[in-house]
């Protein structure tokens, strides 16, 4: 990322009383604001003071809006479509205790399982950074779920655990990075495929979470797709897979990574630690 030396100009001050909502952006900000807006609308009568802060591209420009926002008690709404730009708010937020509030991280990571397709990450030609980044994009979204699972030696990292862990997310936000990812599901009586024993153990990690955790997940999405399926939301069950994951881990020596209240970001950090941090830098 180019961090260049521009700063946001002063804004003066707001409404006092009122909660302050700072749309932030790469580009001009008003698409976040008219988000920001329309969701507002569901809060009649609560007092909002927003403010509108565009072409924030340097790592130093977000280090100054954030620490604005810290002293203005406000949280940031953002729209930063580079990954590194995204990553560097979520630590600067964290690191000052301000809410942080991503519109574009999650829409590009849903957009990119729909559409099969890698976002380009900025307007124009590729170079050779951002064409290694749309490389292993691709490749995550091919090997997503154990597909194609003869590739997995190939992979730079491959997650496995029993559904709900993240897996899928937390591929295509490493991949943001430049790292080809593959993920496999493990579940009871289905063996996982050969090749996933032949990759080096130091690029596999387990993802596990806490019964609880993982029961709330899975009920959340039987619900949200309208069917029941008691199996899947069985805590035995669930104890179960979590146990066998475990034991998998255990015997091929796979270090374990628990998901469980956490963000993307937090966890694939944690991963990117353990896997050494090969290739762009997500701090």
């Amino acid at each position: 990322m180019n961090r260049m030396d521009d700063q946001p100009e002063p804004r003066p001050e707001g409404m006092p009383g009122a909660a302050v909502l700072m749309v932030v952006s790469d580009a001009t900000g008003r698409t976040a604001r008219r988000a920001l807006e329309a969701a507002l609308a569901q809060f009649p009568g609560v007092p909002v003071d927003i403010r509108q802060i565009g072409q924030v591209r340097a790592f130093s420009a977000i280090e100054s809006v954030v620490e604005e926002a810290r002293v203005l008690k406000a949280a940031v709404v953002h729209t930063l479509v580079l990954p590194d730009a995204r990553h560097h708010m979520y630590e600067a937020a964290r690191r000052h205790g301000v809410r942080a509030i991503d519109l574009m991280g999650p829409l590009l990571v849903h957009l990119q399982a729909a559409l099969a397709r890698a976002p380009a990450g900025r307007p124009g030609s590729l170079d050779h950074e951002s064409a290694e980044r749309a490389e292993a994009m691709n490749f995550t979204v091919k090997h997503d779920d154990g597909q194609r699972a003869g590739d997995l030696p190939a992979a730079d990292a491959v997650l496995v655990g029993p559904s709900r862990v993240s897996k899928t997310p937390l591929s295509v936000y490493m991949s943001y990075f430049g790292w080809r990812v593959a993920n496999v599901p493990i579940l009871l009586n289905v063996s996982p495929p050969e090749a996933l024993f032949a990759v080096d153990r130091a690029r596999v990690v387990g993802l596990t979470a806490s019964v609880t955790d993982l029961l709330s997940r899975r009920r959340a999405r039987v619900q949200r797709l309208g069917v029941e399926v008691s199996e899947y939301t069985d805590q035995p069950t669930i104890r179960r897979e979590l146990a066998l994951l475990q034991d998998i881990c255990r015997r091929h020596d796979w270090q374990v990574v628990n998901v469980s209240g956490r963000a993307i970001e937090e966890t694939a950090v944690e991963i990117l630690d353990l896997l050494g941090h090969r290739g762009p830098d997500p701090a």
